[in-house]
């Protein structure tokens, strides 16, 4: 019992220390995104779509290498799908835009003269608040639906990321990897959001 009571008592100690050092970082990031759905199409053909992100990044570092990384971003993402036929042709671009929160772990690598370089894994959750999905027929008809009629809001899934920094500047690379089934009632399949980003940014 004295040892459980030392253990408790040291592993306090330990993370109090280690949040009395802490420091918190926050900035503003955008970027451009490469979106499309992943999974089971048919009979549906996808593409990618091209968006962008803009939103505040937070860091909170433990330790000079070990932290956490969030911050709340709006998100354009979505998906081009063509279903072909023999005499039709229908093509659905989904437009929606999400708001995000993503919690990641980093360890920063140290490059020297203000520079470094650290990646980054976790979660994240997503919120739909808008948007459209618009249907053109090879036959000239075309028209335009709220997107989330055919997609669920919430979106959750594995976010990863390499970025560098110097000084109060970031550039990174990223990946959100959807694990949220995205497809409503109406979708006659079941899609799964996937992300490329490429972000800016710069700390205050």
């Amino acid at each position: 019992m004295k040892i459980i009571k030392r253990v408790f008592t040291m592993s306090l100690f330990m993370a109090l220390a280690i949040t009395a050092n802490a420091q918190f970082n926050w900035g503003i990031k955008a970027g451009l995104n490469v979106s499309s759905f992943r999974g089971d199409s048919s009979p549906y053909e996808l593409d990618n779509k091209t968006g962008f992100h803009a939103g505040i990044n937070m860091q909170y570092m433990f330790t000079p290498q070990i932290g956490l990384e969030s911050g709340l971003y709006y998100l354009s993402l979505g998906a081009k799908a063509t279903r072909n036929s023999d005499s039709f042709k229908q093509t659905a671009t989904f437009n929606p835009s999400y708001l995000q929160v993503p919690i990641s772990f980093l360890y920063k690598f140290n490059l020297g003269r203000d520079m470094c370089i650290y990646p980054s894994l976790g979660w994240y959750f997503g919120y739909g608040i808008a948007g459209k999905v618009s249907y053109d027929n090879s036959d000239g008809e075309s028209h335009k639906e709220n997107v989330f009629d055919y997609l669920n809001r919430f979106d959750m899934g594995l976010t990863t990321g390499l970025n560098f920094q110097y000084s109060k500047f970031l550039f990174g690379l990223g990946y959100d990897c959807g694990m949220a089934n995205a497809g409503g009632d109406k979708l006659e399949f079941s899609p799964y959001n996937t992300n490329f980003k490429a972000s800016i940014g710069y700390s205050f």
